[in-house]
């Protein structure tokens, strides 16, 4: 019978991949027969069957075409005793697809007993599906009070939104369940605001509508004319500030940096400020005469993240580009450097070092993580072929608390970790002038002299390379758990090679995910 079984299962197999043109050989495969039975078996009821499939298989989380690991399968098809049976043999419950959906998503329309399972598996509660949706909104979108309970005893955040602003408390309502509806938002008026946690200047997961403040300059979007105007009302140029609505980097900066009177006092004064939306599809003029869509001029100038702020002096010169969160003494340090016309003479980098002021706390080592991090002789030459992974560079200092605070609430996090671990990933000190390593091009230099070839001011800094050593990403500034999270999903999945703006990838994401959820596939 469990021969028959492991038969029939293959079988299935052999007949997709003959509609889609997979080679007879590889379907012979031992490795791979063995790993596509898992994926059937686990939907039947034949539990002999099961355990000498998972016995066999060589890994539990592997993908099928789809996407889908063999525990999503079980918990898509309500079958209890094979996911208890997957989690005791070490199926991750994290793991998502394409879209971002975990387990715990799909366990929505299945009885109580599987989400129960996957929670006391140590399930990521308040983990986010391609739409920026949790288990808890799903479950609340569905009507299902039991699963609400469940959800929020384990945890669940009740002040979450997702991608398009809707709450837990949204998605009942949308789903026309009253009662439920009544009851959530009972809770919520007695839940405490989200405190945000010690050392941090803003939380990156809750949900934010950014509006540009009232003296940012009204512009028709002819940047030239705009440049041509500041110029002759005696001013350096203009401040170019990308953005979206749901940004929280951005809704931070404005906040606490550009609103504060004496930021926005030199700013004002030396510049006009221009806000764009990474989304608007309008037509405008660059400050050099170009013609573009607001959408293509944000892609041709590299946002890939949200705020970018560009500045541009005579003639439609750029004068710098910054890129995310910069708290008021930090953003004061690049007026200084603006308005004394310091990138005449050198770069932003060497200009915050060389004007530092000197710690006289005793340093302390980089915090380093073994599980993570690849352990030095590093080779990252790429020249004789791609390897087998992308490649992912952290530099950080010594005595750096940004540093610490991103092993704390980042790396700590279990979903980056398991992203992470998808990479070669390898942590430098950004000081170190003695050690030497050979970097992607196949030269030899210290982490020291790669962090300034690379014009880095930031610490930590995090660099993204493909398989062939190309840089694709990287993040320079103030880096928090989600978009740490989505920087890897989307270059595991290659969207840099469409387009590299984080937002927007995931936009259309969660586009790709409601079109899904419409057609009941």
């Amino acid at each position: 019978m469990v021969i028959c079984q492991y038969l029939c299962a293959f079988l299935k197999q052999v007949k997709w991949a003959l509609v889609t043109g997979l080679p007879a050989v590889f379907l012979i495969t031992g490795a791979m027969a063995n790993q596509l039975m898992l994926h059937n078996v686990v939907q039947e009821e034949n539990r002999t069957a099961l355990k000498q499939a998972i016995a066999s298989a060589e890994s539990l989380d592997a993908r099928d075409p789809n996407g889908w690991t063999a525990l999503m399968y079980a918990t898509k098809a309500g079958k209890s005793d094979a996911v208890s049976l997957l989690l005791t043999a070490g199926a991750s419950p994290d793991i998502g697809d394409r879209l971002g959906r975990t387990p715990l998503n799909m366990a929505v329309s299945v009885p109580k007993k599987v989400s129960q399972l996957l929670i006391q598996a140590g399930a990521d509660i308040n983990q986010r599906n391609a739409g920026g949706a949790t288990a808890l909104m799903l479950a609340a979108g569905n009507g299902r009070q039991d699963l609400v309970s469940l959800l929020l005893d384990a945890g669940a955040r009740l002040d979450l939104k997702d991608y398009q602003g809707n709450s837990v408390v949204d998605w009942s309502r949308r789903g026309g369940f009253d009662e439920l509806t009544r009851r959530l938002e009972r809770r919520l008026e007695k839940q405490d605001k989200v405190a945000i946690a010690s050392g941090e200047e803003f939380a990156e997961d809750i949900f934010v509508d950014v509006q540009f403040p009232d003296w940012f300059k009204a512009s028709f979007l002819d940047l030239s004319e705009d440049l041509k105007e500041a110029l002759n009302a005696g001013k350096q140029g203009l401040m170019i500030f990308i953005s979206t609505r749901r940004c929280s980097y951005c809704k931070a900066f404005i906040q606490n940096s550009l609103n504060r009177p004496d930021i926005q006092g030199r700013v004002e004064t030396s510049f006009d400020v221009i806000g764009l939306e990474i989304f608007d599809d309008s037509e405008m003029i660059d400050p050099e005469g170009n013609s573009y869509r607001v959408k293509e001029f944000v892609t041709s100038n590299k946002a890939a993240y949200t705020p970018t702020l560009i500045f541009y002096g005579v003639s439609g010169r750029k004068l710098l580009k910054i890129v995310g969160y910069y708290p008021p003494d930090k953003f004061q340090k690049v007026l200084d450097y603006l308005e004394g016309k310091r990138y005449l003479h050198e770069t932003l980098r060497s200009y915050l070092n060389r004007t530092a002021i000197s710690s006289t706390k005793s340093t302390s080592d980089i915090s380093v993580d073994q599980e993570l991090f690849t352990k030095p002789p590093y080779l990252l030459d790429r020249r004789a072929g791609p390897a087998a992974r992308p490649l992912l560079v952290v530099f950080e200092r010594p005595n750096c608390a940004t540093c610490e605070r991103f092993h704390r609430q980042v790396l700590r996090d279990k979903s980056v970790r398991r992203l992470m671990r998808e990479f070669e990933a390898v942590q430098l000190d950004a000081s170190n002038t003695s050690s030497g390593l050979i970097i992607p091009n196949g030269e030899r230099i210290s982490p020291a002299q790669w962090f300034e070839r690379l014009d880095l001011s930031y610490s930590p800094a995090i660099l993204f390379f493909d398989e062939s050593g190309n840089e694709v990403m990287r993040l320079d500034s103030e880096t928090k758990r989600f978009r740490m999270e989505g920087s890897l999903q989307l270059v595991l999945e290659k969207g840099y090679l469409k387009d590299a703006q984080l937002q927007r990838w995931r936009r259309d994401k969660a586009v790709e995910l409601f079109k899904l959820n419409a057609s009941n596939e």
